[in-house]
């Protein structure tokens, strides 16, 4: 029996990983870059969306940006493959980035996420919250599958002891956590979303939101839109980093 062709996705959704300390991609964030140039190379996906913002580091192109340069220059990818996200810092600004990317073109596409294995929960977490699930590539599943040279090569680079790693997978556990405990750290964000059942639908399907809409008299079933926006707008937005920073 002849083996399935496979159906390139329309587009993936590749997550970046911060910049170091120079201001130049982490290693975490070229290992994603590596897994979506060979997931282009091999024909698996026709556009590659990367998102990725500076995270502080002024003047810096943004891990977006830095992803590209590094595809192109290792894969000879034409630069119309790219669709750059440069102003998401976190995993919730990538998903609104990509809400309104989809919702501004609104027609059926076949996606996929990249992501590293200790993003996945998250990524799926969110994904469901957004009404925008897909299919998941494993960042490392894709580098593995290349060769026994680059199975040596993520071994080497997602060791127990990476400490870039464990920071990093600790950090998605947090946001999460908060996402799912702490309505004053992403409901106020939800302005960005530019469609109105987008927005609606969010905080239908968000967790455990009813009591902090009720206490700020907020009622998403009887506003309207404009006046919906404006009350959301008006919530101050609490980052638990932050506000540890100040006790």
């Amino acid at each position: 029996m002849a083996k399935k062709k496979f159906k390139p996705y329309d587009a993936v959704f590749v997550f970046g990983y911060g910049l170091d300390a120079n201001g130049q991609l982490s290693e975490l964030s070229k290992l994603n870059a590596l897994a979506a140039g060979y997931s282009f190379a091999v024909g698996r996906t026709h556009t590659l969306i990367l998102s990725g913002g500076t995270g502080g580091h002024n003047g810096a192109p943004s891990v977006a940006e830095q992803m590209q340069t590094y595809i192109r220059r290792r894969f000879g990818v034409r630069k119309d493959t790219f669709v750059i996200d440069s102003g998401s810092n976190e995993t919730l600004e990538s998903f609104m980035y990509l809400a309104n990317l989809m919702d501004r073109h609104p027609a059926q596409l076949r996606l996929a996420y990249i992501a590293l294995s200790a993003h996945l929960n998250y990524v799926r977490e969110m994904a469901q919250l957004f009404d925008l699930v897909h299919e998941e590539n494993p960042t490392e599943d894709l580098i593995a599958s290349r060769s026994q040279r680059h199975r040596i090569y993520l071994e080497q680079r997602l060791r127990d002891d990476n400490v870039e790693y464990q920071a990093l997978a600790n950090r998605f556990q947090s946001e999460l956590s908060w996402i799912r405990s702490q309505p004053d750290y992403w409901i106020p964000t939800l302005t960005a979303l530019e469609d109105r059942f987008r927005l609606a639908g969010v905080l239908k399907r968000g967790a455990g939101i009813a009591q902090y809409l009720q206490e700020n008299d907020i009622n998403p079933h009887k506003m309207r839109d404009r006046k919906l926006r404006k009350r959301i707008n008006a919530l101050t937005r609490v980052h638990p980093l932050e506000q540890n920073d100040k006790n």
